[in-house]
């Protein structure tokens, strides 16, 4: 999911869901420290504005809840969960 504004990106993606058929060998051969976890559902802002000191942030959200839907205002963006939570953030993060 993405959404865009003069103030920058907004992204976001559903976490994958973990297969419950993987063995326990399975899945330490996936596991890489290097990767990031994909069973987390992430947003990730990247502003356009150069004049500020705004850096790109990103936000994991908590374990089995994953983002439905993002918005993005002057100075705030939002995402809508799966758990009917509506969390709002600072262009600052």
């Amino acid at each position: 999911m993405v959404t865009m504004n003069y103030s920058g990106l907004l992204m976001a993606n559903k976490g994958e869901m973990e297969d419950q058929d993987e063995y326990q060998e399975d899945i330490d051969q996936k596991a890489n420290e290097n990767e990031v976890d994909k069973k987390l559902s992430y947003m990730h802002f990247k502003p356009f504005n150069e004049t500020k000191q705004t850096n790109d942030w990103h936000f994991a959200m908590p374990e089995g809840e994953q983002i439905e839907a993002v918005a993005l205002g002057n100075d705030w963006a939002a995402v809508c969960t799966d758990a009917k939570h509506v969390r709002v953030f600072s262009l600052e993060g």
